[in-house]
């Protein structure tokens, strides 16, 4: 993955995955999935293809996502 590659999978925004989320509920008409979790594992999937990007082996980078996941756990508690 090229570095200019990476604007196409860290343009996810809350407010981009909560309208998403209201067209599934009103086409299928139940809640597939919280705002909350898929906001987390947006932030989580972020940290994850930045740690590959700088070849960091798969158990590295998720490592790297626990950790940071913990420390803004820390610093932003939900």
């Amino acid at each position: 993955m090229a570095w200019y590659d990476m604007k196409l999978f860290f343009r996810w925004h809350p407010k981009y995955t909560e309208a998403s989320s209201r067209l599934f509920e009103q086409r299928w008409g139940y809640r597939f999935y919280s705002e909350q979790a898929m906001y987390l594992w947006v932030f989580r999937r972020k940290v994850f293809l930045f740690a590959r990007w700088l070849y960091v082996p798969v158990n590295g980078a998720n490592m790297a996502v626990r950790i940071v996941a913990k420390l803004r756990s820390y610093i932003k508690p939900e």
